[in-house]
């Protein structure tokens, strides 16, 4: 799939043919990071840190030097949006707002 996206960006395919190329790329990084344990799976981090009365409203896995973390972004409350970072491999919640 990577040759695929970088045979379309040499031929000079614009970025909206090529954003789902960088998706996938972000799909297998994730995926790699919970198959080597390097962070636990997002069901396991939403289990831990989510109430009952908040809903997901987006979630991304991002690398930092040294680990991974989650960035949550919850709806609480049916009103309320807030942010969560949560430390990937501990689900400890380290930021937020």
């Amino acid at each position: 799939m990577i040759a695929r996206c970088l045979a379309l960006a040499a031929l000079g395919v614009t970025a909206a043919v090529l954003t789902p190329c960088a998706a996938i790329e972000e799909h297998d990084a994730a995926k790699a990071a919970v198959t080597t344990r390097a962070a636990m799976p997002l069901e396991a981090i939403v289990d831990r840190v989510v109430g009952a009365d908040a809903q997901v409203l987006d979630a991304e896995l991002e690398r930092t030097p040294t680990s991974y973390r989650y960035r949550l972004k919850l709806l609480e409350h049916g009103h309320r949006v807030r942010e969560v970072v949560v430390d990937g491999r501990t689900g400890a919640v380290v930021g937020g707002d």
